[in-house]
């Protein structure tokens, strides 16, 4: 037994971190709303309202928020029930729900408790980085996470359904189909993820009509194209990512379809690699892990609250690694110092400043996913999991 499980065995410090991650989402919600700092939850809560109203859910509403929408029409149902509380209570239940399905889907991980309290842990800054800004991505993790375990468990159908919210949320779940490759059925994984996008993208026209969703799902693509096309400028808050830090640092001329594509080269150099692999227990974390950085990394409309997803991936990938070397400490102290604390004050303003314009937040975890990549191109045989 090493020193970490002997603690463990002291002190509970799951229910510790527990506690931990209600604080900090409590007092994060709080926070926001008494500085009258909480668009995000403003455009989230008119999703609801707009569609009770069959309002166009993607034009500019500057009388009650600023920016635009660019969630689903399904949204509006995942919302609701916040939506329709006074602010204050909606705003700090919404932090709390978020926080806690993340809490939830990492310690359903089958691994040991102290591997899932490392993952909270390492976790925990870049979720009050996003809890602050009263986003749901700690929600569309614990989505992928979830899509994940169901999957190795052999429960397709919930798999699909995970993917489902996702996407309709989003659009980010969608990567959770790269678990494909670890069903043991494929097509009830398949099936099952059309049949709950086709009941699910449905359900919202009970708070309006079906037309009025049928047209609110038009105008969402025709949002995020013209949202891509923002992110991809020199001067937004948004595209830190591979993609943004190779335009900002090496050259824009560099398309993004290129880039794209060489991430997703990549990863089916990863899939190749470990074909008779599938249920190898350390290729299914590399790949879970892979996954969540994927999503952020090659993603223009990423920004730094956006990066609990891909620091998700980082801990994972720490976490469940059984002899660790002192590249992977440096990696993850890399990643710790540059991409969860830069944003925060622990960093001077000058130098934060310097790190968002040229998306270096993005660097620690591109060298983890590269890392991740090469590790499973060579890793070495390991008794595979009944």
């Amino acid at each position: 037994m090493n020193i970490a499980e002997k603690f463990q065995g002291k002190y509970n410090y799951t229910r510790l971190l527990l506690y931990v991650w209600i604080f900090i989402s409590v007092f994060a919600g709080l926070k926001q709303y008494l500085k009258g700092s909480y668009n995000n939850y403003l455009i989230f809560k008119y999703v609801f309202i707009n569609t009770l109203n069959q309002v166009h859910l993607y034009i500019p509403q500057p009388g009650f928020y600023s920016d635009n929408n660019h969630y689903g029409p399904f949204f509006s149902l995942i919302i609701a029930p916040f939506a329709m509380m006074p602010d204050a209570i909606g705003i700090v239940l919404w932090a709390v729900l978020t926080s806690l399905v993340l809490f939830v889907a990492i310690n359903k991980l089958p691994i040991t408790q102290v591997q899932r309290n490392l993952i909270l842990l390492l976790c925990t800054h870049d979720l009050y980085t996003s809890l602050v800004n009263l986003q749901s991505n700690p929600l569309i993790a614990a989505l992928i996470i979830l899509t994940f375990i169901y999957c190795i468990k052999g429960k397709e159908f919930w798999s699909g359904f995970y993917i489902a919210i996702g996407f309709l949320i989003k659009l980010y779940g969608i990567v959770g189909f790269a678990f494909i490759l670890l069903a043991r059925n494929k097509l009830k994984f398949i099936y099952s993820f059309f049949l709950c996008i086709v009941i699910l993208a449905a359900l919202p026209a009970l708070l309006s009509s079906i037309d009025f969703q049928a047209q609110s799902y038009y105008d969402w693509y025709n949002r995020l194209v013209v949202k891509n096309q923002l992110n991809v400028g020199q001067a937004t808050m948004q595209n830190i990512s591979a993609i943004g830090l190779i335009n900002r640092t090496i050259s824009t001329a560099i398309a993004t379809k290129w880039i794209l594509l060489s991430g997703l080269i990549l990863m089916l150099v990863m899939v190749a690699a470990n074909f008779k692999r599938f249920k190898n227990n350390r290729f299914q974390y590399l790949l879970l892990s892979a996954v969540l950085l994927f999503t952020v990394l090659f993603s223009t409309g990423s920004e730094s609250p956006t990066y609990i997803i891909a620091f998700a991936g980082v801990a994972i990938w720490y976490a469940t690694k059984k002899e660790k070397t002192w590249v992977d400490h440096f990696l993850l102290g890399f990643a710790i110092i540059l991409t969860s604390f830069s944003p925060s004050d622990l960093f001077p303003h000058d130098a934060r400043i310097f790190v968002r314009k040229y998306s270096l937040k993005a660097l620690p975890c591109l060298l983890i996913w590269l890392e991740i990549i090469r590790e499973s191109i060579w890793l070495k045989p390991a008794p595979v999991k009944a």
